[in-house]
């Protein structure tokens, strides 16, 4: 996915998140980019739509997508939905995110090692404390 193409969805998320209103909702435009990235048959393409999917928090349909990924023929892909997930925090994930530990290809394996732990790992939070 070119680096335009990747500033359009973004743009149209930010839109979205921001309610204008349109004929169609850059909601659905956004959503449209990232279906057709997600159904490219190239395997670029399909990574930078994945991973776009990472930065959408607590999305039924950005989750639904990067489990799709996990599926994904190429190992680049199947990578980029592990981090997605992970990035996302999707804990109804987790057994398909360890599903992955057997897989043949060391970066997905490795991506939803990662992914794992940031599940079960608490999220350090900003201390006010001087130590």
């Amino acid at each position: 996915m070119t680096t335009r193409r990747l500033i359009a969805i973004l743009t149209l998320i930010l839109l979205a998140a921001a309610g204008v209103a349109l004929a169609q909702t850059p909601a659905e435009s956004a959503w449209k980019v990232l279906d057709a990235g997600m159904s490219d048959s190239n395997v670029t393409e399909r990574t930078v739509a994945v991973r776009v999917l990472g930065l959408i928090n607590d999305h039924p349909r950005a989750i639904e997508m990067a489990e799709k990924a996990l599926e994904d023929k190429n190992p680049e892909v199947r990578a980029a939905g592990a981090e997605a997930l992970g990035k996302m925090g999707s804990k109804g994930s987790i057994e398909k995110l360890q599903a992955l530990l057997k897989d043949t290809e060391s970066p997905v394996v490795m991506a939803a090692t990662e992914s794992l732990k940031t599940q079960v790992t608490p999220r350090r939070t900003k201390s006010t404390s001087p130590f």
